[in-house]
């Protein structure tokens, strides 16, 4: 039995999925691979979501924030450089999703945290989540991945996952930390590389030794790339909805009820209690018909209303 090693340090959310994937694809029957990797700042959705209710499109694009949707089912997370991600690969034979958990908890556990497993997939301390699962099986083999939140920017995931941006108040920062934890808040010594040794160790101890496994970037990788950064993928998938998102008007209010077809705005009503009588039909004429993903609402709302109301800085 061979047990293999990969940690990328690039930080690609494409590259680094593709490589996933890559490494899923060429797995052998007598192999179990641990990879291990980190992103730049992104929001990650599972297969089977709908996107255009899990992120708030425009923030993400003021913030250079990749979109992705991942091959795996699950819930929609945020990753940046304060979080670790690790995969484990095998033969549906060598599967034992038990066994690889404990790899991981045990790495944990050694820097003093009390953590455990918690409900369908997630990894918690004090009640508190840290990280969450998902996986994959086809054509005989298994992909099980999870997080493992280090020094996660929680203000920045809040307002990427939250579509309504009235949200971005404090109330649903405070509710977030109130269910999620960083691991560092509780072991200042705690970085990525000695959370990457203790995993190390851990599956050392429960397989063997591990053996570094070099991958160099090939065609079937890039085309991985281009599909997952595509916005065929991200979006289209699920990109019929309807969309309730409210925007703040000095100290008023603008609500837009927006119906989604092909990722495109096809028809939208207007709530506000604007004294100017045409601004909704205004609204309406002007984001009818635009791509939703590629539209930012916000400035577009600026420039139809600021001459009369003025737009508040969200």
């Amino acid at each position: 039995m061979k047990y293999n090693l990969v940690k990328n340090t690039g930080h690609n959310p494409y590259h680094n999925i593709a490589l996933e994937k890559y490494l899923f694809d060429i797995c052998a029957g007598d192999e179990i691979i641990l990879y291990l990797w980190v992103n730049q700042p992104c929001v990650i959705a599972g297969c089977n979501q709908n996107v255009l209710l899990e992120w708030d499109n425009t923030f993400l694009k003021e913030n250079e924030i990749y979109p992705v949707r991942r091959l795996t089912g699950g819930g929609c997370v945020y990753h940046d450089l304060g979080n670790l991600n690790y995969s484990f690969i095998s033969g549906l034979e060598h599967k034992d999703i038990e066994k690889w958990l404990k790899i991981i908890l045990d790495a944990v556990s050694s820097f003093g945290l009390s953590v455990g497993f918690s409900g369908r997939n997630d990894l918690v301390m004090d009640d508190r989540k840290f990280g969450g699962t998902a996986w994959l099986e086809e054509d005989n083999k298994i992909l099980f991945h999870g997080t493992l939140m280090l020094n996660v920017d929680l203000e920045q995931m809040v307002k990427c996952l939250t579509p309504d941006l009235l949200k971005f108040e404090g109330k649903a920062i405070a509710s977030v930390r109130s269910r999620v934890v960083n691991l560092s808040d509780k072991a200042d010594e705690l970085n990525t590389d000695r959370l990457i040794q203790a995993i190390e160790r851990s599956f050392s101890q429960v397989y063997g030794e591990l053996t570094d496994k070099s991958v160099q970037d090939n065609s079937d990788i890039e085309q991985m790339v281009r599909k997952l950064s595509s916005p065929e993928w991200i979006y289209q998938k699920n990109s019929d909805c309807d969309i309730s998102v409210s925007y703040k008007v000095k100290n008023q209010l603008v609500q837009l009820d927006l119906k989604i077809e092909n990722n495109r705005i096809t028809d939208l009503n207007v709530f506000t209690d604007s004294l100017e009588v045409m601004v909704a039909d205004k609204i309406k004429q002007h984001l009818c018909g635009l791509v939703y993903s590629e539209t930012d609402i916000p400035t577009k709302l600026s420039e139809l209303l600021e001459e009369r109301v003025g737009i508040s800085e969200i």
